[in-house]
């Protein structure tokens, strides 16, 4: 097993051959319907998926209001049949470097039509007055979303409100069975263990940057842990997601949390010439080549590395 997680990467690892990674996932109208949505052509990222592929601009349709950005996401793309119980009233409000792009991505994976209202955070990476005072949530925490009158809280509470609310022909949550309750493991694990143990070593850090680097290693070492938990599930399952072949909310919860260890170097040191996490890697590729996702990342302009 060693021998295998330490051979050194091509390009061609980063994809599952089964599955051609530009292709778009059907959504659950799509899937009821029969109706193929149209594409929208954002360029694929590079191969080198370290969580760098998001680094995109804000899209040219959105307006300057105050510190926030407002786009009412209304193209093709992501119309969805009424037979799905589409509402024009969803709101998402969504803070730049956060995990607010969970829930865009979740929007795009059901098709849903939704308001976007961004917001960028301050030069203190504090999210603004602005938020707060907009969003209408008690906590004032990213993300939000309204759906009518329902205020909604936590990015976790909101995937399951959308799921429940919206995928009726359980795409994104498979219903009661082993696959459901590996589901509901990795999105819990992704906020509950994997984020956790990444923001402590984050905030050390960003608290004292002379930290020495013997303490922030040992800080790290959780995180080694539960990446090598993840590497092992996807090598036992040789699927193209964690939990099947296509996108569920395990990977809308999970994608951020390993993507934030990945960008900000997280994880214990690793010897040279050893790639420890080949098949997380690998996963995060296939993240960031899903169309929903790339629509996410282009209608909001997500990076965890604010300009």
């Amino acid at each position: 097993m060693e021998e295998n997680m330490s051979t050194k990467m091509d390009d061609s690892f980063l994809f599952t051959p089964e599955l051609d990674p530009s292709t778009d996932m059907p959504g659950p109208s799509e899937q009821s319907s029969g109706t193929q949505q149209p594409s929208v052509n954002v360029p694929l990222p590079s191969n080198n998926t370290t969580a760098t592929a998001f680094r995109h601009g804000l899209s040219p349709s959105m307006k300057f209001v105050g510190k926030s950005w407002t786009e009412s996401t209304t193209d093709p793309t992501t119309e969805n049949s009424a037979e799905n119980g589409q509402s024009s009233k969803i709101t998402l409000y969504f803070l730049q470097s956060s995990r607010s792009i969970r829930i865009a991505w979740l929007l795009e994976e059901l098709k849903l039509v939704y308001n976007l209202e961004y917001f960028d955070r301050e030069p203190s990476m504090a999210a603004p007055v602005s938020f707060k005072q907009a969003c209408g949530g008690s906590m004032g925490k990213a993300p939000v979303l309204v759906d009518g009158d329902l205020v909604i809280e936590e990015s976790g509470a909101i995937t399951q409100y959308l799921i429940a609310t919206y995928d009726n022909l359980n795409y994104l949550l498979p219903s009661p069975d082993p696959l459901y309750v590996k589901t509901l493991l990795f999105m819990h694990a992704a906020e509950g263990t994997f984020l956790l143990h990444g923001l402590v070593p984050f905030y050390v850090k960003r608290a004292d940057p002379d930290t020495p680097e013997a303490t922030l290693e040992a800080l790290k070492i959780d995180t080694g842990k539960d990446l090598d938990w993840l590497e092992a599930e996807l090598k036992t399952s040789g699927t193209r997601y964690l939990v099947g072949d296509t996108v569920t909310a395990a990977d809308t919860m999970m994608g951020f949390s390993v993507q934030f260890i990945m960008e900000f170097d997280l994880y214990p040191a690793q010897e040279e010439g050893v790639e420890r996490w080949q098949y997380v890697i690998k996963w995060l590729g296939n993240i960031e080549c899903s169309k929903p996702y790339q629509r996410a990342v282009k209608k909001t302009g997500h990076t965890l590395r604010p300009k």
